[in-house]
């Protein structure tokens, strides 16, 4: 979506306009992937081989059981080098244990229609599995939010959208701006990293804090500096990068070298930045 018509749409009061059913359930199946996947690559979880998948000969049929034992969690997967696992998103299904036959057949309804999958609920998932997770019971609610914030912050990003990998090498402003250009790439890692399953978990963020300081959002933030006597800081840097070029840089060149910068001199002053 283009700037101008995310403005127009947000401005309006339309703050929850992302947060349809169809992306909250494309957001649920995602993070139960998501979940599914790191949890058994980091050896939280166990997946049990159930023989190959009927309908595609390069994976593997696994499931997982919930704590109680009363819940599993059937998927397609195949299993990479380094215990890494990559789920196939639409074969995950959820069932009360023993619903399943043994050795299904290749047409059995469970695997001959896997466009058509119950929905997931990402938040009962982390709950069936709490203590497999090792999550204490004074805990879990506090990542129940960071789980429910990822969901929500996912369904943005399937409603605002991202540009193309070829736009992002290009340049999103065709090279005239790197500044800008670079600030798209970040932008667009809308991931973080792959073992954080609440990887957006930004406890206390409104929505009107996600859209102005999320960084998928892609906002533009002020910054504002404040002087502190250089008594009471320490200034380190890359290597070819002095304090006074540092500065110049970020504040501006002062218009003459005849006096002493206020930021040079350690007097308490606050800089103005336009």
């Amino acid at each position: 979506m283009i700037t101008a018509a995310l403005e127009s749409v947000l401005t309006a009061g339309n703050s929850t306009v992302h947060l349809t059913p169809e992306r909250w359930a494309a957001a649920n199946r995602h993070v139960v992937r998501k979940a599914l996947a790191e949890f058994s690559h980091e050896r939280i979880l166990t997946p049990e081989p159930l023989g190959p998948d009927p309908l595609a000969a390069e994976l593997a049929r696994y499931r997982v059981t919930s704590d109680d034992g009363s819940v599993e969690y059937r998927f397609s997967a195949r299993k990479l080098e380094l215990d890494h696992w990559s789920i196939a998103d639409m074969s995950i299904r959820r069932r009360e244990a023993g619903a399943y036959p043994d050795m299904p057949a290749p047409e059995a309804e469970e695997w001959a229609c896997p466009r058509e999958a119950a929905e997931l609920d990402a938040l009962r998932f982390i709950t069936e599995f709490r203590d497999t997770l090792g999550i204490r019971e004074e805990m879990l609610p506090v990542y129940l939010e960071e789980i429910s914030s990822t969901l929500s912050s996912h369904a943005y990003k399937q409603w605002m959208g991202q540009p193309a990998s070829a736009e992002l090498a290009a340049g999103v402003t065709g090279g005239a701006d790197a500044a800008i250009d670079f600030q798209a790439i970040e932008r667009s890692m809308t991931e973080g990293h792959p073992c954080f399953v609440a990887n957006n978990g930004r406890l206390g963020f409104g929505i009107a804090d996600y859209r102005s300081f999320a960084p998928e959002a892609g906002a533009p933030v002020q910054v504002e500096w404040i002087a502190v006597h250089r008594n009471q800081a320490v200034f380190t840097s890359a290597e070819g990068l002095s304090y006074r070029n540092h500065l110049d840089a970020e504040l501006g060149r002062p218009p003459s070298r005849t006096s002493t910068p206020s930021w040079e001199s350690g007097a308490w002053t606050r800089p103005t930045i336009s």
